[in-house]
């Protein structure tokens, strides 16, 4: 079998002036906003190299993230998004600070966080159902009901007429939408994705936002996206969280007041909303200015 052709075109204002840093305008209502889900206060990250010099990868970096929203961690390659990332997953451990999650801070891996990672992460013996499955297998649900889950969400990420193919079969996009499926029936509490579509070429990329936008709206899934694509964090985001140059440092929180809390469909409609190039010309401005 033989699947060549992808299927990644999938099938919504104004806001304060850019200077505005803070919470971002609800998602979803004009009611109070909710408390944060996932909480990074201060985390630091030292490594130690040989002859016991040190390298400091991130410096005490704060933010939050509440339910149901989408927060980017964008920057410029080198700035330990990452790193940070690894630490909220539990896979690695902070040197200092904390990260917490409803309350409890975060120190190893756990089912509450589901990660996607940019390279591609199938088990190349497995069909595309089976792979969806693996993690409610491992996880003792009963077959029927971990098939069930599977066929939802390889649905909802539109691959069910490929669903008994091999990952070997499959094209890049399509892989990353298995990973997709996979992390969502695990029901995580917080999806956690570093650079998901980065090893993408433009089109494809672009229709796999596109695709992510569309999930993420039906799921109200609470996302950290690590990216460097200024236009990815945009289309995609609530807040964006930017970071300086090596060491890691937060140096601007940007909430996205110009969507007012709306979802965007494609980015034919982001881009013709009356303020986006000046949040892009500044988000790009920000960018030379910590990498000159």
């Amino acid at each position: 079998m033989d699947i060549a052709a992808d299927l990644d075109r999938p099938r919504l204002d104004r806001g304060p002036p850019l200077a505005a840093v803070g919470p971002p305008a609800p998602r979803r209502s004009a009611g109070a906003s909710p408390p944060a889900k996932l909480v990074a206060r201060n985390v630091s990250k030292v490594y130690t190299l040989k002859r016991n010099d040190k390298l400091l990868a991130l410096d005490h970096v704060s933010f939050s993230v509440r339910k149901n929203e989408i927060v980017s961690l964008l920057g410029p390659s080198g700035c330990g998004k990452s790193t940070l990332l690894r630490i909220v997953a539990g896979l690695d451990q902070a040197s200092e600070g904390e990260v917490l999650l409803d309350g409890n801070p975060i120190l190893r891996p756990t089912r509450s966080c589901g990660m996607v990672f940019q390279t591609y992460t199938s088990f190349p013996w497995l069909t595309v159902r089976k792979n969806v499955e693996y993690g409610l297998k491992i996880n003792g649900v009963p077959r029927k009901e971990r098939r069930e889950r599977a066929e939802e969400f390889i649905e909802r990420v539109q691959l069910t007429r490929v669903k008994d193919a091999y990952p070997t079969q499959l094209s890049g996009g399509m892989k990353q939408r298995v990973a997709i499926a996979r992390m969502l029936a695990n029901e995580p509490e917080i999806a956690l994705m570093d650079e998901p579509f980065g090893a993408l070429d433009a089109e494809t990329r672009r229709s796999m936002q596109e695709l992510l936008n569309e999930v993420i709206a039906k799921t109200e899934m609470t996302v950290v996206l690590v990216t460097h694509d200024i236009i990815e964090a945009l289309f995609l985001s609530d807040r964006i969280v930017f970071m300086s140059r090596h060491p890691g440092r937060v140096r601007e929180i940007i909430p996205l007041d110009f969507k007012q809390g709306r979802k965007i469909s494609t980015h034919e409609q982001l881009f013709a909303l009356p303020e986006y190039a000046a949040y892009e010309s500044h988000i790009f401005a920000l960018m030379r200015e910590v990498t000159a």
